[in-house]
């Protein structure tokens, strides 16, 4: 058992060894509990890349608890979580395609939070991720650079591949990867199928942001596996099922269906005679209404508004007359924001202000003149008045490489 200077931590045995550095179990003796050690290589042993990511608390990401330095390198000290390590996992078996899909889903918006503190390029390999108990991926290592096709939503796309197919080799291009998910698809619909390989596909290519591949998402898994239904209903159920209104109350529906009784039956008999002189009296009033007000209307009488118009005025009013309530095709009123300058600003802060004012948006990037990840063109012109949910497209340097 290793023992560091300060006899404050025990590195009990190593888990994986990786690019990124060395991951073991270890223990805490002062407080006797359970820890990561994650030891970073040699050449990269300095404080300052831990201490950058050490305010992130999002539970998708093993949590900070301490740094330390030793005479091989810097290590940090990671919370221990219940659950193992995901490469381990599929070593094992691979994950269904439908339970892989919303792993990646609930990954994604813990990648949204890191985004926010400007935290990202890390790698989403499946040696880089914890399984936990409750079947959550959790990074293990969000400080370090990993390669380019481990991070963000490529990443996400080859971790999905992973999971399921259990291959850490790396298929190259998309033709390969799809067809390892249509394989793992092959019992979905053919329309949800296609849905869901576009949507890998545009966002493997980089033509979705990490924002809208999960909106997407999101509706996809809402439509082919509610939370609220078991895993085997997946295909059962029609989508449209979905957006039909919630059915009354079966409480409402057994009194309303209820049989009666023959006591209340002999009780409804004895009234009968009276409801029927009654019911005759209701309609002998109101016919004589009707017809009384017949004969006192002028013949050319005709339902018309308040105000007395000329000819001219009525042939107009006949032309633009607003429709009843009931059929009513007038559009509401749709909000209107300005389009935002997005130009010189950073491909993150582009999206936040789209985002903030209801716009939707898709980004390109190209080579340009501009330094990399800054946004040099936008399709809509800045300060433009546009409906809610518009979609405003911009394109995003990548350098003059």
């Amino acid at each position: 058992m290793n023992v560091d200077k300060q006899g404050r931590y025990s590195f009990t045995s190593k888990l994986l060894s990786t690019r990124n550095g060395e991951l073991y179990i270890g223990k805490d003796l002062s407080l006797r509990r359970e820890v990561l050690l994650y030891r970073l290589p040699e050449e990269n042993s300095h404080l300052t890349q831990l201490s950058h990511v050490s305010g992130l608390t999002d539970p998708r990401f093993l949590h900070i608890l301490d740094m330390g330095q030793d005479d091989r390198s810097v290590y940090a000290v990671l919370e221990h979580r219940q659950g193992d390590l995901l490469h381990d996992r599929l070593l094992k078996q691979p994950i269904p395609m439908m339970n892989a899909l919303e792993l990646i889903y609930k990954l994604g918006f813990g990648l949204q939070e890191a985004l926010e503190e400007k935290i990202h390029g890390f790698s989403l390999a499946a040696d880089n991720i914890w399984l936990s108990e409750e079947h959550e991926l959790i990074i293990i290592n969000y400080w370090s650079e990993g390669l380019s096709s481990q991070k963000g939503v490529k990443g996400l796309i080859h971790l999905l591949y992973e999971l399921v197919t259990s291959s850490m080799v790396m298929a190259e291009g998309f033709d390969s990867l799809e067809h390892s998910f249509r394989t793992a698809l092959k019992e979905t619909p053919t329309e949800t199928l296609d849905t869901i390989i576009h949507l890998l596909k545009q966002t493997y290519h980089e033509q979705y942001s990490l924002s809208s591949f999960l909106v997407d998402l999101g509706v996809l898994l809402k439509k082919q596996w509610p939370r609220e239904r078991k895993q085997g209903d997946m295909i059962a159920h029609s989508p449209i099922s979905l957006n039909v209104n919630p059915k009354q109350d079966p409480q409402e529906n057994k009194e309303m269906t209820k049989p009666k009784t023959w006591e209340g039956i002999n009780k409804n008999r004895g009234k009968r005679p009276i409801l029927f002189l009654l019911l005759a009296v209701i309609l002998f009033g109101g016919m004589f209404t009707i017809v009384r007000h017949v004969l006192n209307s002028p013949p050319s009488a005709k339902p018309a508004p308040a105000p007395v118009i000329d000819d001219k005025d009525s042939q107009q009013l006949t032309i633009t007359q607003q429709p009843t309530p009931e059929t009513n095709t007038t559009p509401p009123t749709t909000e209107e924001v300005i389009v935002p300058d997005l130009r010189g600003l950073s491909k993150e802060d582009a999206e936040k202000q789209a985002l903030t004012i209801g716009l939707h948006y898709v980004f390109f990037i190209e080579s340009n003149t501009q330094a990399a990840g800054t946004v040099f063109k936008q399709n809509l012109p800045a300060g433009k008045k546009v409906s809610k949910e518009t979609t405003l497209t911009f394109w995003v340097s990548k350098g003059n490489g």
